[in-house]
């Protein structure tokens, strides 16, 4: 409660002060808006995939050129790739299996999916997303604040719609308790997806 001095020296009868006990009263914050947004990450880290070397490894694959996908201990010398603007050889992660030139392993199928993954990267097949719950708040004073989850990042676009919903799920529960540490309620009829 505010309680406001009133001046009526305007009278010119009187030039006291009165206490005029007016209360202002503030109104409540109010939500404006709920959205979920999925934004591109072009900061992730992919080495999780593997990592592009001009290194020879006869365990690594081939990057570019005509023998692009195959091991390059698989190459013949004079077929490999000479240096350019490009990494010649990718070196997978590959489930962290053992690195070998044997076609017949985990390695080289893993190792070929980690290459397929990461060239689809490359040529923007996919990209990672980050995906982030914001609120926009109207103050009494008919100033707008926008309030948002921490958001969650590096996703791969790939992901599959219960993944989605699980990521949503969660950035909307942190918005939740960051709302209610300013008195808000979220109404999930309000929440705006993608």
């Amino acid at each position: 409660m505010v309680r406001a001095i009133v001046n009526t020296a305007q009278n010119p009868e009187t030039s006291a002060t009165k206490d005029a006990s007016a209360t202002l009263t503030r109104s409540k914050p109010q939500i404006e808006s709920i959205k979920i947004e999925w934004l591109v990450d072009e900061f992730s880290d992919a080495s999780y995939i593997g990592e592009y070397t001009d290194n020879y490894d006869p365990t690594s694959f081939v990057a570019v050129g005509e023998h692009a996908g195959e091991l390059a201990g698989h190459v013949p010398d004079d077929e490999l790739p000479e240096k350019c603007r490009e990494y010649r050889y990718f070196k997978p992660v590959a489930g962290d299996e053992k690195p070998t030139t044997d076609k017949r392993t985990r390695y080289y199928k893993y190792g070929l999916q980690d290459f397929k993954q990461m060239d689809g990267l490359n040529r923007g097949d996919w990209c990672f997303l980050g995906c982030i719950a914001k609120a926009v708040i109207k103050t009494d004073a008919g100033r707008i604040e926008t309030l948002t989850s921490g958001g969650l990042w590096g996703i791969e676009s790939e992901m599959d719609e219960a993944y989605k919903t699980q990521v949503e799920n969660e950035q909307i529960e942190e918005l939740r308790e960051h709302l209610e540490s300013f008195g808000l309620t979220l109404d999930n009829d309000k929440i705006e997806r993608e």
